[in-house]
């Protein structure tokens, strides 16, 4: 059972706590979306289909891609580290600060349906969300394509 409290800036916090994985938390800003996430990582953890997902949370997309970079390329056959261009090739200054890889995760989610190709039940499948409350939360639309859209 998770353990739902109230805390500073943002109000709500879910712990859940299961034997055989480690404790996970999430803060959200009101009590019904703490409910439906804790429910959700439950329901995962019971299934045995839980992925921790606060490393990908934290990690930056630099570093990510230095990983990559070192991990998976070095491995490559007929790739050497130094021929990576992709990695190597300086951005500019503070042009990946901050960007987490899991912001992507926004983006892509914002993007599907803004081609309008996909229902929500489509794109939720695409990208991994359980309830229509997760993926409303993963989804930023832009206010010029919604005013255009209503003429």
């Amino acid at each position: 059972m998770a353990t739902v409290r109230k805390r500073g800036d943002y109000p709500w916090q879910a712990i859940v706590k299961r034997k055989g994985f480690s404790p996970t938390s999430k803060t959200f800003l009101n009590r019904k979306d703490v409910e439906a996430w804790a429910t959700v990582t439950e329901s995962e953890m019971l299934r045995g289909v839980f992925i921790p997902r606060a490393e990908a949370e934290k990690t930056t997309l630099k570093e990510a891609l230095e990983r990559y970079r070192d991990e998976v390329t070095a491995r490559k056959k007929g790739k050497s580290r130094g021929n990576y261009s992709g990695i190597h090739r300086k951005p500019q200054q503070g042009f990946l600060e901050g960007l987490r890889f899991h912001d992507l995760r926004h983006e892509a989610t914002s993007r599907l349906f803004e081609r309008g190709d996909f229902s929500m039940m489509e794109v939720a499948s695409i990208t991994g969300h359980k309830t229509l409350v997760m993926l409303k939360r993963y989804t930023h639309l832009k206010a010029e394509d919604l005013a255009r859209k209503l003429g």
